[in-house]
């Protein structure tokens, strides 16, 4: 019986280790991806996002529309690093490329991701 409640609480170690390490997203901005996001030029649709809720969408769409426009719609292979500069330097990826440049784009305007 001790036995069999060692091995469980040593696979629920082993999971919950793995979760908080393996499963977490760096999602901080770093000077790559700004630089990624400048490329977007959307100072113009972004520069007063908060001020209303009409901007803030105009924004989003922005960015959207920006990101969709890049290269071609094919999907990167796994190797490939899934982030804004590495996909603007590939000019090709599918939707988890794409989202990430919206995610990021997104937070450096100072929207909640």
């Amino acid at each position: 019986m001790k036995k069999t409640v060692i091995i469980i609480f040593a696979t629920f170690v082993c999971v919950a280790i793995y979760v908080s390490n393996a499963l977490t997203v760096n999602n901080s901005i770093t000077y790559e991806d700004e630089q990624a996001i400048k490329t977007l030029r959307l100072s113009s649709a972004c520069e007063n996002v908060s001020a209303s809720y009409e901007q803030e969408l105009e924004c989003l769409f922005a960015i959207q529309a920006s990101v969709q426009s890049i290269g071609e719609f094919r999907c990167a292979v796994a190797s490939d690093i899934i982030e804004p500069s590495e996909f603007l330097r590939r000019n090709y990826g599918c939707c988890f490329d794409r989202a990430r440049f919206i995610e990021k784009a997104a937070r450096y305007y100072d929207f909640e991701t």
